[in-house]
């Protein structure tokens, strides 16, 4: 997993970068930095939730994206704007989208694993559009705002969802 995630050990970042976009950082924002990576961190691994049940890749995948995460808010925080590339941070945006529609993390990557294997199994996209509806269905406890997110997000469909009024 280290060399998936970059990280040396099991903990965050001890380090704020010497610069970012070229920017020399200062004490104080160094400070910033690490405080906000670390508030972030712990944040994404209190979301997503249990992983026992997962594979060592779909873990790896999963803390991956938690270092993107916290290394994007991070910087986020630091920057103020300043020389900020918006592109750069699209981990911060995902998961920001999946904290406004209410999923956490490890669950959306199984919703997205099981969506992308039953797209996979059908060839004509009407099926799939068919048996998206009924996986995403099968979960009672989705709220409407969740199945539509899913529709778009995990299946990539460009349609309108069924749930969408």
């Amino acid at each position: 997993m280290s060399d998936a995630t970059g990280a040396v050990g099991l903990y965050p970042d001890r380090y704020a970068p010497k610069t970012i976009d070229g920017h020399k950082l200062s004490y104080e924002e160094k400070r910033a930095y690490k405080k906000a990576y670390g508030d972030a961190f712990k944040e994404a691994m209190d979301e997503a939730g249990d992983m026992s049940d997962l594979t060592i890749e779909e873990v790896t995948d999963i803390l991956t994206n938690i270092n993107n995460y916290a290394r994007g808010t991070a910087k986020e925080a630091v920057t103020n704007g300043y020389t900020y590339k918006p592109s750069d941070n699209s981990y911060v945006r995902g998961s920001e989208a999946l904290d406004s529609a209410g999923i956490p993390i490890a669950d959306y990557y199984t919703y997205y694993k099981d969506i992308g294997d039953i797209k996979k199994k059908y060839d004509t996209t009407d099926e799939r559009k068919k048996r998206v509806i009924e996986y995403i269905n099968e979960h009672k406890t989705l709220t409407t705002e969740q199945k539509n997110y899913l529709w778009h997000e995990a299946a990539h469909f460009d349609s309108k969802s069924p749930w969408e009024s």
